[in-house]
């Protein structure tokens, strides 16, 4: 049974698949794909969200923690509360002499709720969230991971450019721990880039909203025919620089450096500490480390350069260009 409930019936409702879950939202969010199916898993509310959780365990000027409540305070935003995995209650005001609605744009809301709440909430619920862009190749995904500005979402946009692979996700993916083996659930339909990178690869402008207020970044919305399902992940990547003087190189990854890497690319750590125990978190990051390859890609980050730099990739996924050419 559903531990949240609605104050009120409400009209004109919405309803999406996200992460492997059916969502219901008082809010449109055009990230999202339609609902595969009626009975929802989350619930999405426009309610007030109090200033601070009355039994917090850690706090700070953004987060507060209790035993199954996280709340994001976004100056300028609104706030945000996320509770017992299955309910995400957002209030645009920001502050109590202003109106719900007023001072905040909804896609600069939406960036939090399907980034950090969403993070916190798939925490609640004891599953493994990946902050990993990903692309499906035949049967098997692939998922890029590293710090941030190492391209992952860059990499992805080439490859379904270049070579026509379906993007999967980008920024965050999840693993459920009812699955006998490693399914990636997707995330919202959307990429995000640079400006010169989506000029680069010849994006259309009309597809793009800007990420943020005054921000360079900006969303760029895919098409319905996005991989929805979820698909078996065959191998993590990590991207790193390489010196200027040295050719891309491919590394495979064995033992504990499979399992740091992993645990790397774990999204909101600190949310999965707040709402399970390291033991836990960390069985599961050993289980996936043990299930897919492990690779590490030091390449030159350089967009006019990503076909050459991307070789040893390209070798191991059997990638011919032109094979699925768009």
């Amino acid at each position: 049974m559903k531990s949240y409930q609605p104050r009120t019936e409400r009209d004109n409702q919405f309803r999406y698949d996200v992460y492997g879950l059916s969502v219901i939202s008082d809010m449109e969010i055009p990230e999202l794909a339609p609902a595969s199916r009626e009975d929802p898993d989350v619930w999405v509310a426009l309610e007030d969200v109090p200033e601070s959780l009355p039994h917090a365990l850690s706090k700070n000027d953004w987060l507060e923690f209790s035993e199954s409540s996280c709340l994001l305070k976004i100056p300028k935003v609104g706030r945000l509360l996320i509770e017992n995995g299955d309910s995400i209650r957002v209030d645009r005001r920001e502050d109590r002499d202003r109106q719900r609605g007023n001072g905040t744009r909804m896609t600069d809301l939406r960036v939090y709720l399907l980034g950090s709440a969403f993070g916190a909430l798939l925490h609640q619920r004891g599953w493994l969230p990946l902050h990993v862009s990903a692309i499906q190749a035949g049967e098997s995904v692939w998922a890029f991971s590293g710090d941030s500005g190492a391209g992952k979402s860059t990499l992805a946009a080439f490859l379904h450019r270049r070579f026509g692979y379906p993007i999967v996700s980008d920024d965050v993916s999840v693993l459920s721990p009812e699955d006998k083996e490693p399914l990636l659930h997707p995330g919202p339909r959307k990429l995000k880039l640079w400006r010169n990178a989506i000029d680069q690869l010849g994006f259309r402008r009309e597809r793009l909203i800007q990420d943020l207020q005054s921000s360079e970044k900006y969303q760029l919305y895919l098409e319905d025919r996005t991989i929805r399902k979820p698909s078996r992940m065959r191998g993590l990547i990590i991207l790193d620089r390489s010196d200027d003087d040295q050719p891309s190189r491919l590394e495979p990854l064995y033992g504990m450096s499979a399992f740091q890497a992993v645990a790397s690319a774990i999204y909101r750590p600190s949310f999965g500490r707040a709402f399970r125990t390291g033991p836990e978190l960390m069985k599961d990051v050993a289980r996936l480390a043990d299930s897919i390859e492990v690779y590490r890609l030091r390449r030159q980050w350089s967009l006019d350069a990503m076909a050459h730099e991307l070789k040893p990739l390209l070798d191991l996924m059997g990638t011919q260009e032109g094979k699925f050419g768009t």
